[in-house]
């Protein structure tokens, strides 16, 4: 079962997964289903999570996930990264590419992929 969990999402920021944008707080996705601050919003197949904002927090269990703005830590099981902004803190993935267009305050992992960073 895929599990995503974003915290902290940033008063003017969004969230879009699968194409469907979602303002809220906290947003989960548990298996196929779509929770944004506790209510149950949708549901979908595949999950690929883009993020218009700065966030706290993301983990991810498999999809690709794009920040467009800040993170403070990021973390995917299976599914690229893709951070425009800065990360505060770590940085890891087991399968996937990691790409930060930032500075990076923690480490970066990958176990299979590349990974690409400013310096």
């Amino acid at each position: 079962m895929n599990i995503s969990n974003i915290f902290g999402i940033g008063g003017n920021s969004t969230v879009t997964i699968n194409g469907k944008t979602y303002v809220g707080r906290n947003i989960t996705v548990n298996g196929n289903t779509v929770i944004v601050d506790g209510a149950k919003v949708d549901e979908g197949t595949t999950i690929n999570i883009v993020i218009n904002g700065s966030v706290e927090r993301v983990e991810s269990e498999s999809g690709d996930i794009e920040v467009n703005g800040d993170v403070g830590e990021i973390e995917a099981t299976s599914g690229d990264i893709r951070v425009t902004g800065n990360v505060k803190g770590d940085v890891k993935t087991t399968a996937g590419d990691v790409d930060i267009g930032g500075n990076v305050g923690g480490n970066v992992k990958t176990t299979a992929g590349d990974i690409s960073y400013k310096r």
